[in-house]
């Protein structure tokens, strides 16, 4: 954790600030029980953030790996949401179920298990197609690290 750069009071409760790569970090004192509105707000725009950074992801990478085709913003801010469902539901059962293979391919099944996913969310949402059978692992293996870096800057 980084050095705390000052201590602030506001509204009576104690905020720390950290600076972290140009950016200011709160984090308020924990509050008995009840979620400060700040606190909920913060979170709702930290989610708001990491779905249009997730959406430009899809975009950036329809526009550098070939077969892998989105069709405008909207396209890409649906595909990002039935993704995100895609996901938590499938593609959590999917990485259940292949455990014992990722487990020996030390983890590179999961980028296949994204390609996947990724072929699904293409079935479903209009105006995302793939008609390259390898742009789905290609865009899997981008996605990966683009998302590596969201979850840093939004973290």
């Amino acid at each position: 954790m980084p050095h705390p750069r000052a201590t602030k009071t506001a509204h009576g409760k104690q905020f720390t600030v950290y600076w972290a790569l140009h950016t200011v970090r709160c984090r308020a004192i924990p509050t008995r029980g009840r979620t400060a509105p700040g606190r909920i707000f913060l979170t709702m725009l930290g989610l708001l953030i990491q779905w249009l950074l997730s959406a430009a992801a899809l975009l950036v990478v329809s526009h550098f790996v070939h077969g892998f085709h989105i069709h405008g913003i909207v396209p890409a801010l649906i595909a990002s949401v039935v993704i995100g469902l895609l996901n938590a539901t499938l593609g959590r059962l999917i990485k259940l179920v292949t455990l014992p293979l990722s487990i020996f391919t030390l983890g590179l099944f999961l980028l296949v298990i994204n390609a996947i996913v990724l072929w699904v969310a293409s079935w479903i949402v209009p105006g995302f197609s793939i008609t390259s059978p390898l742009a789905p692992l290609v865009a899997a293996v981008v996605l990966a690290v683009l998302g590596m870096v969201i979850r840093t800057v939004t973290r």
